[in-house]
């Protein structure tokens, strides 16, 4: 996806010089960490954002006996955005394919050509938002920042007692947003002709100031076998893992 992404901005923009590629997984990147990282990648030509590794980390084989502890200090838990020179990254696509060579981020492919990359130091807030759990610590980082709550739903804003306005331009009473009640039949229907009005929206009771996108209430979690069967609505950890 990188790689179509770079050939498409080189279309598109012929005198681009560096291209910037970030997880959209990390929305917590702040400011000056983009500014610090663009910056270094201009000096040295590749950067990647980064943090040092605060964990201990052992090695294993066979994921069960250790085999050794890999001294701290030289590790770096990387993030992203890894900010690259164009012309560097269509080289190093080209030496991957070529080579078929097996890369787990961006700049690895600068690291295969043998040219350095600047690891810019950045903020253990910048986090990849993968679990549940990690909702509620991006939430309390916002709320550290002063930043408001966000509500997910297709509206660019809903009002307490009067109208939002959605995506298309309808406006979408506010009301109705945030006061349904699922455990109703009428409130069942309420919810569904939200949803339907608005496709790309959470229904109300996923609002993300309820908290509910941590404690999974209405989800279903089907495991994809064909086999009818659809997991609780409270999954435990084994079932994440599965």
């Amino acid at each position: 996806s990188v790689e179509n992404g770079l050939n498409k901005l080189v279309e598109l923009a012929d005198n681009c010089e560096f291209i910037a590629v970030h997880d959209s997984a990390r929305p917590l990147v702040t400011i000056p960490e983009i500014l610090d990282v663009v910056t270094d990648a201009q000096t040295v030509g590749a950067a990647v954002l980064g943090v040092p590794c605060k964990a201990t980390i052992k090695e294993s084989d066979d994921g069960i006996t250790v085999q050794r502890t890999i001294p701290r200090a030289r590790l770096w838990e990387v993030h992203t955005p890894q900010v690259v020179k164009v012309e560097a990254l269509l080289r190093g696509f080209a030496k991957v394919e070529r080579e078929g060579l097996e890369v787990t981020d961006d700049v690895s492919i600068i690291e295969a050509l043998g040219e350095p990359v600047k690891l810019t130091l950045g903020e253990y807030t910048n986090l990849k938002i993968t679990t549940p759990e990690d909702m509620d610590v991006a939430t309390a980082i916002l709320s550290d920042r002063g930043e408001e709550e966000i509500v997910l739903g297709a509206g660019t804003g809903v009002s307490e007692g009067g109208g939002g306005t959605g995506r298309g331009g309808g406006s979408i009473g506010g009301d109705a947003a945030s006061e349904v009640d699922l455990s109703s039949s009428s409130g069942a229907s309420g919810a569904a002709a939200y949803g339907k009005a608005n496709p790309f929206a959470q229904t109300p009771a996923q609002r993300m100031d309820e908290k509910s996108h941590n404690s999974m209430t209405g989800a279903r979690l089907n495991d994809g076998y064909d086999t009818g069967r659809t997991y609780p609505a409270r999954p435990t950890p084994s079932k994440w893992h599965e």
